[in-house]
């Protein structure tokens, strides 16, 4: 199940991340090129996808973990306001990042609770 996840979201993390370096108008919060925000979806995607397929997906739950606790961060600075100096992370879509980043979260811990329930 993690394997599939970092595959899937990593594969549109890393279409998001090259998308954040173009303008796309008419398109709300794609009017200009966030580089920053397109970098860290980048280089996370990237993450994804190299634990998905290398080792046979083994890493995939541990990235997930991880990449999912970093995106909720995200989500809930962003959520916050904390963020809202910070011009290249000034992410409009925090809502997004906190649904990907919980759910990154549960699908990534789901292995080890199983596993500590039987």
């Amino acid at each position: 199940m993690t394997r599939i996840w970092a595959l899937v979201v990593g594969t549109g993390f890393v279409v998001v991340g090259a998308l954040r370096f173009i303008v796309l108008p008419g398109v709300p919060g794609w009017e200009t090129p966030e580089p920053v925000h397109g970098i860290l979806h980048l280089v996370t995607g990237a993450l994804w996808l190299a634990t998905a397929v290398f080792c046979h997906g083994r890493h995939a739950g541990l990235a997930t973990r991880w990449l999912g606790a970093f995106w909720l961060a995200v989500g809930v600075a962003g959520e916050a306001g904390w963020l809202d100096g910070v011009e290249a992370l000034a992410f409009d879509d925090a809502l997004v990042h906190l649904v990907v980043g919980l759910g990154a979260v549960v699908v990534g811990w789901a292995p080890v609770w199983k596993r500590s329930r039987t």
